[in-house]
């Protein structure tokens, strides 16, 4: 759940043992941006399991948890789904069952990732192409790819990616606070903040 907070997705629900998650809304860093951080995410949740298996068994237990990640890419419905007694909002939609199959079919341990999502992100990741799938209600064959690793040329820049999407939530948050102070310092810290801002869009 960090993770998800430190990438911008949404955690729509836990279901028994999964976490579902979310990009787009009802923020978006662009469809591109939002797979790389949702594949970025996915990496450092793996990272972390691993941490905690070791964690884990040096407190005895046998058999610890491990993870499985299924990550697509695609157009869906988000909103307040259900009735009057009782209103959740979530995200509906074919693709959404698609990032739900992929989950489904891999190996723990593994992320699989639609090509949708893969044409975003094939330059950060090492990766192998799988058997395609077909699911009822889709009706494009799903081509479906392993994430290996990082591709560790691209871990600079990744880094500055991810620097300066968190630095500009930071600064929205900023720039809400600043509701309390003078008109005068507003406009000054308003126009310190915009230049800041786009000096980190030049990174």
């Amino acid at each position: 759940s960090d993770a998800v907070k430190k990438y911008g997705g949404m955690v729509d629900k836990y279901i028994g043992d999964a976490l579902m998650v979310f990009f787009g809304d009802p923020v978006s860093q662009g469809e591109s941006q939002d797979a790389r951080l949702c594949v970025e995410m996915a990496l450092q949740m793996n990272e972390k399991i691993k941490e905690l298996r070791v964690k884990w068994l040096n407190e005895g237990f046998a058999n610890p948890f491990k993870i499985r990640i299924g990550i697509n890419t695609g157009y869906c419905n988000v909103g307040n789904f259900g009735s009057e007694q009782r209103l959740t909002y979530t995200i509906i939609g074919g693709e959404v069952n698609v990032a739900a199959r992929l989950e489904s079919i891999g190996v723990a341990g593994e992320i699989l990732v639609s090509y949708e999502t893969l044409a975003h992100v094939k330059d950060m990741i090492n990766f192998k192409q799988k058997t395609a799938i077909k699911m009822k209600g889709i009706k494009r064959e799903i081509k479906v790819y392993s994430v290996l690793s990082r591709n560790m040329q691209m871990i600079p820049n990744e880094r500055n990616e991810e620097m300066k999407y968190l630095i500009q939530q930071n600064l929205n948050k900023s720039l809400e606070l600043l509701d309390h102070i003078t008109k005068e310092d507003f406009l000054r810290l308003q126009k310190l903040i915009i230049d800041f801002k786009n000096n980190i869009n030049q990174i």
